[in-house]
């Protein structure tokens, strides 16, 4: 037979029935036999069967052979419905061969089967693509030749595909050495290879026949295969090696040493319903293979190909010197405040007196120490006076050493080898000076600046500029270079001189002047603050309590616990298991909130970045707990990842607030705000994009790689089943360079999406953005409600990324008031703001903003605010007077009326403490709505009151009424007001959180999560009868006009509501009793009528009992 084409195929062939129909010989002669005589050309249904060409051309009714499908070929229906051709049938012979032509492709010449032959290489030794050439040889090329070359297909496969005549065959494969020419058979007997008409495909193993190096299961076998060749010093008598990934809780599983070999392997079995994306290392004894992690997608069985331990081949190797080089002037550290210590992978990143750098002058460090040839990750990590460790927050660094002693680049602290300046060609000068011991400094009145005998002195003084917010002020200077300068200078704080003896230094070199105080005189004397810092946690999102719906984790009642670890107290412990045993900083609950606190002393320099996290550490029974329902627990899962951060460290200064104590702001553990989770239930599918057109940069080939997103949030993953470290394939649809992938989280799972993008690249291997620990080591995002569709959590299109290598990584900003709500009314309702947009009668001499972290009048205990950092106090007025009033309140009048009758809901959080306890006599509370007329006519008040007999001691309460605006009222106060009886009674109460909702109040869960329903609904009034208050609760599915209305049995209006566009919600009317002039109606039955969408209406009847 002819040949004109080679089929490829690399792992499957499916042969044919039969062997292949020639379309001259057998195909038309069928044609010519049974369709020509009318088939021609110019016949009126423009088929023409007369040759190949025309045949393939088709007619009037389109193509009449559609290759590789005979059911959908109008030429084949036809013969076979017998309606073709006119003359009579064919043959039920001629109609499978035209099928089975058509079937095949529809060619004009067949072509010979080929025989695909498949090697997997898991089996051999130190054989790859890069050091050998895999080539078939026997019987069939007189066992001689490299023409029949495999071509490898990634990892440990190889397929070679080509023709050979039918019989019976001989083989083996060779391994041809790239550098010698030397030949390396297998070991084994010959293989036999039986050839036949059709394709032919097989697999084998080197030296193993068929079988795989493993017991295969029925689940997804994976075998794993390192090399220890290039370890330095390697002894496998008492280092055994291990595999540790998130497959096997990333607590290491030792391999099987292959004999005497420098291979060890292992088998490992996944389920085999879906596809698994692993992340692992493998781990010599105790010590792991440096960063990245290495990453493995499987779907089916796989033989993972054999890697150097930390990809670190064979080589010559010595025992030589290595000088580390830092520089420290990108942080505030000197030689007589740091000890600078240089630690990575070959000392075990710990602390060590041995790995302590020298100071060889100013802002410069050496470290020397002996290492085997090879590559090491390693960091700068200065240690101060208290013990206190500052790591870097960059990535680890990289150093690889070769067979003679060397000396680094000069390393910047967290700026890799790029100095804090622009380099030039001449000589580079960075001043710096410290401001904060000069009392009362005011940058924006004086601003510093440097003058020396290199600028003039005083005719040109020079700015310096501030780093940040900090002390740090620093500049660049040039001097020529190829000359030595000896050089005299002072700082000058606006106009005023240092008023110590000029500095002096000798320049020659590029150099970094170490910083200096400003007089050379640190702050009291010395160089550290003192202070207190309080830090506070708000969990509530976080409950796993019975009717809450956000993220259910911390139990307070199995025991579950929060703590503080930072680099104050050395991340508190750094081991790999979960939970750990020695947490950090406990942080203790605030009674009757989910608020949790811890106040720590701290000494450190004065702008000093403090790095922390919050730490959730659960309890046996929690962890038992949620391993049921969601599988084995990852490491480090109880550190948060708070995407205001970027999934880095939170981090603070103990100058950033005067005084002796330093309050953090309420923070929320993942910095989870109310609201901010998709419920239970509900599936949202997330769109992530990115653009990678700059990403070439970063060695990215658009031909070969594949893009990734790559998931960070730990709870997130572990909550929807993506395992530890998944990553999710991007596609480029357009081909302009745009990866997006659409990725479906189901509820509860938190709205922010922490995340990275990733290539993979056959020589890079897995490329990933950001890292390290510092903000911006991810990407963050928000997913949010749709306002325009009831609030629903619906599918959710992020917008479109740019690649990114280096950290910090941009984000989205935290905005969490962006999360759908009833709207509050009131301003400023937590007074963060102070006293913004609040009025006082008679005045604000008895109120006082309260500040977290004060102590408490008439105690020792420090204040808590229940929202936010402020609080307002109200107490007595002591003006001898009855019941005096003591109000705090807003304004509803002109253009901002209430409408009569409106349904207000009023709501606030008090607390009174022990100190000054409300109910020491008759004082009381309300929280309160009064109603005007005009010209301020009283009309009267809706309040709820507070005192020692309904309110406890110490805790948190939440409070409220709802009232309903009397007709006539066209001025509406509300607010909250201390009333004292006689100046014979005492005590005081924290408010916060005083909102405003008008109309109904939309329900929501315990945590304030909106309830969704699923049709309209009219609930029955509860309690029934009532006396003076009853709840009435009614649902809208979809955004609908809805009439809520109260008759009387003479079917009077008593009460009326209405909406024309009330979003999708559960909705609760608290009826008071009162007619819509603000009246109260008597005794007896009322009836309720729901109004909603077109064609929903339902009447309920209720009692008032007086």
């Amino acid at each position: 037979m002819r040949k004109i084409g080679k089929t490829i195929v690399l792992f499957l062939s499916l042969p044919f029935i039969n062997a292949q129909v020639d379309y001259e010989t057998q195909i038309q002669t069928i044609f010519n036999n049974s369709c020509t005589s009318c088939h021609i050309y110019g016949h009126n249904s423009g088929l023409n069967l007369t040759t190949y060409s025309a045949t393939m051309t088709g007619g009037t009714s389109g193509a009449a052979v559609v290759a590789g499908d005979h059911a959908n070929s109008l030429l084949w229906q036809r013969v076979e419905n017998g309606s073709m051709p006119p003359s009579g049938n064919l043959s039920s012979d001629q109609i499978n061969l035209v099928a089975q032509w058509i079937d095949e492709g529809a060619l004009a010449i067949p072509q010979d089967a080929d025989v695909t032959i498949n090697l997997n290489m898991s089996t051999a030794g130190a054989i790859t693509d890069s050091t050998h050439n895999l080539v078939i040889r026997g019987s069939f090329n007189a066992w001689a030749g490299n023409d029949m070359l495999l071509t490898s297909q990634g990892g440990d496969y190889y397929s070679y595909t080509g023709a050979l005549d039918t019989g019976s065959y001989e083989f083996k494969f060779v391994a041809v050495d790239l550098t010698t020419g030397a030949d390396i058979w297998e070991s084994t007997d010959n293989r036999v290879l039986n050839v036949s008409a059709n394709d032919t495909t097989i697999s084998s193993y080197w030296e193993n026949g068929d079988q795989p190096p493993y017991t295969a299961t029925d689940s997804i076998d994976i075998w794993f295969r390192v090399n220890t060749a290039g370890i330095p010093g390697y002894d496998p008598a008492t280092t055994p090696m291990k595999v540790a990934g998130s497959f096997e809780g990333w607590s290491g599983t030792e391999l099987t040493r292959e004999g005497e070999t420098d291979f060890w392997s292992g088998h490992f079995t996944r389920d085999p319903a879906t596809t698994h994306v692993l992340t692992y290392k493998f781990k010599a004894g105790e010590t792991w293979e440096n960063d990245p992690n290495r990453l493995l997608t499987v779907s089916s069985d796989t033989t993972v190909a054999w890697k150097y331990f930390n990809d670190i081949a064979p080589a010559p190797s010595e025992l030589v010197s290595v000088t580390f080089r830092a520089n420290m002037s990108t942080t505030a550290v000197t030689d007589s405040t740091h000890d600078v210590q240089i630690r990575g992978s070959f000392n075990n990143w710990g602390y060590c007196t041995d790995c302590s750098a020298t100071n060889v002058g100013g802002d410069y460090w050496e470290f020397t120490v002996e290492l085997w040839t090879g590559t090491y990750d390693f960091k700068i990590c200065p240690v101060d006076e208290l013990g206190n460790q500052s790591w870097e927050s960059t990535p680890n660094r990289s150093l690889t050493v070769g067979l003679e002693d060397m000396e680094t680049e000069l390393f910047f602290y967290n700026s890799g080898t790029t100095p804090p300046y622009t380099p030039t060609d001449s000589i580079d000068v960075w001043f710096r000076v410290n401001t904060f011991n000069i009392p009362g400094y005011d940058p924006a009145v004086s601003p510093m600046r440097v003058a020396g005998s290199f600028n003039g002195w005083g005719d040109a003084p020079v700015n310096l500029s501030q780093e940040g917010n900090s002390e740090f002020w620093s500049g660049h200077f040039t001097f020529a270079s190829g000359e030595v300068h000896n050089v005299e200078y002072k700082f000058r704080a606006g106009e005023d001189w240092e008023s110590i003896d000029n500095r002096s230094v000798t320049l020659s070199t590029d150099t970094t002047l170490s910083w200096k105080w400003y007089n050379n005189y640190p702050p009291g004397g010395g160089g550290f603050l003192t202070k207190t810092v309080l830090f506070q946690v708000d969990m509530t999102e976080w409950l796993n309590e019975e009717g809450l719906s956000g993220m259910p984790v911390f139990s307070v009642a199995n025991g579950d616990g929060m703590f503080l670890r930072g680099d104050f107290n050395g991340w508190a412990d750094d081991t790999t298991l979960y939970p750990p045993e020695s947490p950090g900083i406990e942080l203790v609950r605030t009674p009757g909130t989910n608020l949790l606190s811890a106040a720590v002393a701290m000494t450190n320099t004065p702008s000093q970045r403090i790095e922390y996290k919050y730490f959730m550490k659960l309890s046996d029974e929690s962890v038992a707990d949620l391993e049921s329902v969601y599988g084995q627990l990852f490491d480090y899962l109880g550190y948060e990842d708070s995407p205001v951060y970027g999934g880095g460290n939170r981090f603070f200064s103990l100058n950033d607030q005067p005084g002796e104590v330093l309050t953090r702001p309420l923070e929320g553990y993942y910095d989870l705000p109310a609201g901010g989770v998709i419920p239970a239930g509900q599936t949202v599918g997330v769109t992530y994009s990115v653009d990678m057109t700059g990403a070439a940069a970063d060695g990215f080939d658009a031909a070969t790689d594949s893009v990734f997103v790559a998931p960070k949030d730990r709870w997130s993953n572990l909550f929807n089943g993506f395992g530890d470290g998944p990553l999710f394939y991007a596609t480029d649809e357009n081909g302009d360079g745009v990866y997006s992938v659409t990725v479906s989280l189901n509820g509860p799972n938190p709205w922010h999406s922490i995340y990275a993008w990733a290539f993979k690249n056959d020589d890079l291997g897995h490329v990933e953005e950001g890292g390290g620990f510092g903000n911006g080591r991810s990407r963050a995002r928000y997913m949010h409600q749709d306002a325009d569709n009831n609030c629903a959590w619906v599918d959710y299109t992020f917008p479109t990324d740019t690649w990114q290598k280096e950290p910090p990584l941009p984000g989205e900003l935290f905005d969490p008031s962006s999360i759908c709500g009833a709207p509050n009314e009131l301003v400023n309702s937590g007074f963060e703001g102070g006293f913004d947009g609040w009025e006082a009668y008679p005045g604000f001499d008895s109120q006082a903003l309260v500040y977290t972290g004060e102590t408490m009048f008439g105690s020792d205990n420090i204040f808590n605010a229940f929202e936010g950092v402020t609080s307002v106090k109200l107490w007595g007025l002591y003006n001898g007077s009855e019941n005096a009033e003591n109000n705090l309140f807003q304004i509803f009048e002109g253009d901002n009326a209430i409408a009569p009758g409106s349904q207000l809901s009023i709501t606030a959080h008090a607390m009174s403490h022990e100190s000054d306890f409300i109910g020491q006599g008759n004082s009381d509370v309300a929280i309160f709505a009064k109603y005007f007329g005009d010209g301020w006519t009283w009309i009267g008040m809706d309040s709820t009151h507070i005192n020692g007999s309904s309110f406890t001691e110490n805790d948190w309460h939440h409070i409220g009424i709802e009232g309903t605006v009397p007709e006539e009222a066209t001025i509406v106060q509300v607010g909250i007001m201390h009333i004292q009886p006689t100046n014979d009674d005492h005590g005081s109460i924290y408010v916060d959180m005083l909102k405003m909702h008008r109309g109904w109040t939309l329900a929501t869960d315990d945590d304030g999560t909106t309830l969704r329903p699923e049709k309209f609904s009219l609930g029955n009034n509860y309690p029934n009868p009532f006396n003076p208050t009853t709840t009435i609760d009614f649902s809208v599915p979809v955004q609908s006009g809805v009439t809520f209305t109260i008759y009387n049995v003479l079917g009077e209006e008593m009460y009326r509501m209405s909406d024309d566009n009330l979003t999708s919600g559960v909705y609760r009317v608290r009826w008071n009793g009162k007619n819509k002039y603000g009246v109260q109606v008597p005794s007896g039955i009322y009836f309720y009528q729901l109004e909603a969408g077109e064609s929903f209406r339902q009447t309920k009847k209720m009692t008032l009992l007086k």
